[in-house]
Formats: structure tokens, C-alpha cells, sequence
């Protein structure tokens, strides 16, 4: 996964060096799902397990590395959520840019897929100009 930094550098990091700065409830979204339309069922099972996912009361009471974890997940995945009629990589854009996580289903699919590598490239530009929610 890649995480948004919390200051303005020009780096990013991946979600094994938490910093306890960056706070993902400021956004609409908790993660956007970047994946290949051939890894589909993949995809709508993990969306349907972070979606169901609540977190147990007593794990709520925990701070971890990003905060006490939230009772549910707001996940963005493209397929379900995107408005009709609008322009697709505009809309894309406006869910990453609403989004404080971008979870990579990293398969062959994947790794050559134009939108999967345009999502990253994208993310990444905006990751590294800081946070913006």
C-alpha cells in the first residue's frame, strides 16, 4: 500500500513506516482499489471483506499507528462507486485524490494495464505534494 506523507517532501512511503502524524480520517476514502478488470473477482471479494469489516470494540479503544482504527471502512472501488456520465479519468482523479490509501492488486493483469500504472503515477504525484482531504 501506499500512504500519503504528512508533511510536503517529495517522498513517499509505503505503509511499513508509519508515522503517527498522518491521519487518515480526514479523508472521504480510507483506500482506493487500483486493479485489472481481468482480476475482477479477486477484487470484489477483497472490496466486500473491508467493506463488512468492523473492528472489534475492544481494538477500537487501541491507538495503533494511524489512530484507533475506524469502525468501518470507506473503500473506493471503480466500478461500483463511479458517477455516471462523468469523465472517467477526471472522476477517477477526484476518488484518488479523496482517498488516503491506494491499495495495488499486483498481478500480471495488472502490471500491464494503462489504468493501473496511470492510478500510481497519478497517486504518487499527488502523495508527494502532502495531503490535501
Amino acid at each position: 500500500m501506499i500512504r500519503r506523507r504528512p508533511d510536503f517532501t517529495n517522498q513517499v512511503d509505503s505503509v511499513n513506516t508509519p508515522d503517527a502524524s498522518f491521519d487518515p480520517s480526514g479523508f472521504s476514502y480510507r483506500a482506493f482499489i487500483s486493479y485489472s478488470r481481468a482480476d475482477t473477482e479477486l477484487v470484489n471479494d477483497l472490496y466486500a471483506r473491508l467493506t463488512r469489516f468492523r473492528a472489534p470494540s475492544s481494538l477500537r479503544k487501541t491507538r495503533g499507528a494511524y489512530g484507533p482504527p475506524p469502525r468501518s471502512f470507506r473503500v473506493f472501488l471503480d466500478r461500483m462507486s463511479i458517477e455516471a456520465g462523468g469523465s472517467v479519468p477526471d472522476a477517477i482523479k477526484r476518488k484518488l485524490d479523496e482517498s488516503a490509501f491506494l491499495v495495488v492488486i499486483c498481478s500480471t493483469a495488472g502490471r500491464d494495464s494503462f489504468w493501473v500504472s496511470e492510478e500510481i503515477r497519478y497517486f504518487l504525484s499527488i502523495a508527494s505534494a502532502g495531503p490535501h482531504p
